[in-house]
């Protein structure tokens, strides 16, 4: 992976400890039941496409297997590092549910995008005075 890839997921991992790292609400109004869940699902999902997007650009021959998989187990070793992370915030709960929401955006995401992209990109073909 190329380092400004390796950079811009770092600095959303950066972005996703310090969310973690105290007390994070919705307005009353936009809150509903399973709103925390869809939030984590959103926001490992966003880090699994950028991890995919990060192989992507590598230019290594990655097989479809490999980028569904690795954005995946990525996602699943960092989200359970930050909900072990939340079981030391007192503001905060270490939440297994919460990281199988991780762990299920991910998978989502991953899926999408290997499916999107599972064909190669193809040349335009020549123009006849070419």
């Amino acid at each position: 992976m190329k380092l400004p890839h390796i950079l811009m997921i770092a600095a959303y991992c950066t972005f996703l400890f310090w969310l973690s790292s105290g007390p994070v609400s919705a307005p009353a109004s936009v809150q509903f039941d399973g709103m925390d869940k869809v939030a984590h699902m959103c926001a490992y999902g966003l880090l699994a496409g950028l991890v995919f997007y990060g192989l992507r650009q590598s230019g290594r021959p990655w097989t479809p297997r490999a980028m569904l998989w690795f954005p995946v187990l990525f996602v699943a070793l960092y989200g359970g590092s930050d909900e072990f992370h939340q079981y030391f915030i007192p503001s905060r709960s270490c939440d297994v549910v919460d990281w199988l929401a991780d762990v299920t955006g991910a998978f989502g995401v991953a899926s999408l995008l290997v499916l999107l992209f599972r064909r190669p990109v193809q040349e335009p073909l020549a123009s006849p005075g070419e």
